[in-house]
Parts: C-alpha cells; sequence; structure tokens
C-alpha cells in the first residue's frame, strides 16, 4: 500500500502531466478532432484513447478559441528547442505552446500555475533583458542585486561515487553524519539555505520598489522577446488559462507591438517570487537553487482588506504548499507513532497490576454484569 506521501507526489505528477497534454488535446480539437490532424497526438506521444478521455472538455476550451481567433489552423509547438540570443544563458524553451497565425499561446493551467522556475543562467539573463528594455531608465542597482542573486544561486553536485542527491540532503537536514569529504558542500547547502528567505524577501521588495522594473521583468519571463530574437514564433504574445475540466480561466493578450499590454501589468502584482532547491531527481546527483514565481490565485492580504502590504509580510503563504504539507504529515505521523507507542505501555503497565487498574485506566465502569452458560 502506498503512503499518504507517495499517493500525494503521484497526484502532483499526474496532474502535471495531463495539463501538458492538454496542448495537444487542444490543438486537435481546434482543427476539426482525430480524423482532420491525426499528426499532433503522434508527435506528443498520445493515443486516440487519451484525446477521448479528455475529448468534451478540449472541445470546450477550442470553441471558445475559435470565437476569438475566428480563423486558422492551430499547431502544438511547445515541444520543440527554439534558438536563443547568443548572449541568453539558459534552455531553449519556447514560450509558445501552440500557435495560430499569429497569435502565440501561452498555456497555463488554472490551478497552481508558474510565470518561471529559472536556474540562475534564466534568472540572471532575464533581469539583463528588463535593464535593456528600460535602458537608461533602469535602476541603478539593479545590477547589483543581479550579482548578489548570482553568487547566492548555488548548485550542488555530488561527487562519483558518492550517495545520491536525495540521501545527501536528508542527512544534512537530519543532522547526520555524511563524513568528511562532503562537509564543504554540506555547508554551501546549510548556508544557501538559510540565506533563502532572506533573498526571496529582498527580492519581492525590490521588485515591489520598482514597479517599472518588475513590469519588464514579468514581460520577459511570460513572452521571451528579447531571448527568442533569432526565433519569433517562439516568443508569446498571448496566455490562455485553462482548467482540464474545459474552461478557460483567461485569455489574454500578452504584448502589442513590442510593448507589454495591461494584462502585464495585472500579472505583474500577482506574481511572489522565491528561491528554493530544485531536485531533477532525488535518485540524480544534483540540486540546484531556483527563482520561482508563482502566480498568486487568491487574492493578497492588501487586495482583501484594501490597505497597503508590504510584500514580505504574505510572500510565503503559497510558498512550498506541498512542501508544507508532507512535513506537517511527518510531524503527525511521528505525533501519533508516539502517542500509541505511550498508551499501549501504559495499558502494558495496567495490566500487569490486575482487571481493575486497567479498567480504571481505560475509564470503563462496569454497572452489569450478565454470565451465560451452565447454571446450578
Amino acid at each position: 500500500m502506498k503512503s499518504f506521501v507517495e499517493y500525494i507526489n503521484e497526484q502532483k505528477l499526474l496532474e502535471a502531466k495531463v495539463a501538458t497534454n492538454f496542448e495537444a488535446f487542444i490543438t486537435v480539437a481546434y482543427n476539426g478532432g482525430i480524423k482532420r490532424d491525426k499528426q499532433t497526438l503522434a508527435g506528443a506521444g498520445l493515443s486516440e484513447d487519451d484525446y477521448n478521455e479528455y475529448k468534451k472538455e478540449a472541445q470546450s476550451i477550442a470553441r471558445a478559441l475559435k470565437g476569438k481567433f475566428k480563423t486558422g489552423k492551430m499547431v502544438h509547438y511547445g515541444s520543440d528547442n527554439a534558438q536563443m540570443v547568443d548572449w541568453w544563458t539558459g534552455k531553449g524553451t519556447p514560450k509558445t505552446d501552440n500557435y495560430i497565425g499569429k497569435a502565440h499561446l501561452s498555456l497555463k493551467q488554472a490551478k497552481g500555475s508558474q510565470l518561471m522556475s529559472a536556474k540562475k543562467g534564466e534568472a540572471i539573463s532575464t533581469f539583463k533583458a528588463a535593464v535593456a528594455y528600460m535602458g537608461k531608465h533602469a535602476p541603478k542597482d539593479s545590477d547589483k542585486l543581479a550579482k548578489k542573486i548570482s553568487r547566492f544561486m548555488k548548485e550542488v553536485v555530488m561527487p562519483k561515487g558518492g550517495p545520491t542527491i536525495g540521501e545527501f540532503t536528508t542527512a544534512v537536514k537530519e543532522n547526520k553524519s555524511i563524513g568528511k569529504a562532503l562537509k564543504a558542500l554540506a555547508d554551501q547547502y546549510l548556508t544557501a539555505s538559510d540565506k533563502r528567505k532572506k533573498m526571496t524577501i529582498e527580492l519581492n521588495d525590490y521588485f515591489s520598489t520598482n514597479s517599472e522594473f518588475s513590469r519588464w521583468f514579468t514581460y520577459e519571463a511570460a513572452t521571451g522577446e528579447t531571448k527568442f530574437g533569432p526565433e519569433p514564433l517562439a516568443m508569446a504574445n498571448w496566455v490562455l488559462k485553462f482548467s482540464t475540466d474545459g474552461r478557460i480561466q483567461e485569455l489574454e493578450p500578452l504584448s502589442r507591438g513590442g510593448k507589454p499590454t495591461k494584462y502585464i501589468d495585472k500579472l505583474s502584482k500577482k506574481v511572489n517570487y522565491r528561491f528554493s532547491w530544485k531536485t531533477p531527481s532525488s535518485r540524480g546527483t544534483k540540486t540546484y537553487m531556483a527563482l520561482r514565481g508563482d502566480i498568486r490565485e487568491a487574492k493578497t492580504l492588501d487586495e482583501l482588506i484594501g490597505q497597503e502590504c508590504q510584500s514580505s509580510s504574505y510572500l510565503f503563504l503559497n510558498e512550498g504548499i506541498f512542501d508544507n504539507i508532507t512535513k506537517a504529515y511527518q510531524k503527525m505521523k511521528t505525533f501519533f507513532t508516539q502517542l500509541i507507542e505511550k498508551i499501549i505501555n501504559a495499558i502494558s503497565a495496567a495490566a500487569k497490576r490486575g482487571m481493575d487498574s486497567l479498567l480504571e485506566f481505560l475509564g470503563v465502569e462496569i454497572s452489569n454484569v450478565s454470565v451465560t452458560g451452565l447454571s446450578y
């Protein structure tokens, strides 16, 4: 039987996979179904049965898109590796997932979507792009902050023949012995972990103070306009936020004539940035500090009470929710395991003193005794 944590992990991965598959499902539905578009499913490694399971939901989204864009065939583009501008450090994953003519759609699942999840190179390159957009109007200290972030965003790699990264991080967190050879890596990991919240607060406060810089940073993270200069098709200019039950939450333009739309203004105020470790596989050899931009779905404190609120007051509201659930479960499991053990020990001790002591401990009071069997 799977544990609670294993079950939650599996469900999380399943939801992410289904959301990714919807890029192909929507494409097929938009183009008139499987008979008219078999190539998209094959290219995504999906079967007709996979599509038919979510056919109605995909068709619902496709109808709404047809009402907006009127004509044109949809192409599923998100799995390609696009060409980047030569100075950019990062992966060439396009911002465009699907496109219809000149409408390049970035698809986001309505529940738990992120603006970005970037390694150091990608994060610093996005900083540089925001500075380039603003030119002489860019904040004077933006370069200083970028360098500070660059020094902070560490990568920890296990030596050949050493433990897995999962074994290493678990041992370090639980203060277990790891050996002298790994002490330097452990110190590096713990130092970065200790600084993580402080750096997160500093970055969010910086964006809060420099709203125009935040706007351009968000614009680049959402569109990839600078990053994909050599390959414009990879730049997104629309966002489609959908749910897998067939509803469209948002369908908004990101860019008009190379400039941010009002939606970008709105989006830049909804993003909470945080630094956290990202481990591709616990059985692998490395983990790295990532910059994540979480899009808040719920209203922030200042939206609820109509007052200004410093970002550092609520920036951790939605940070690491899954990690917190896991930790809470482990604490509950430990607590109840210890409690049950104490109860069993107490019952055993009471039983040794006799039935009366046991019944007293259990809070049982016998008011009536009935005996069946032979009678004399």
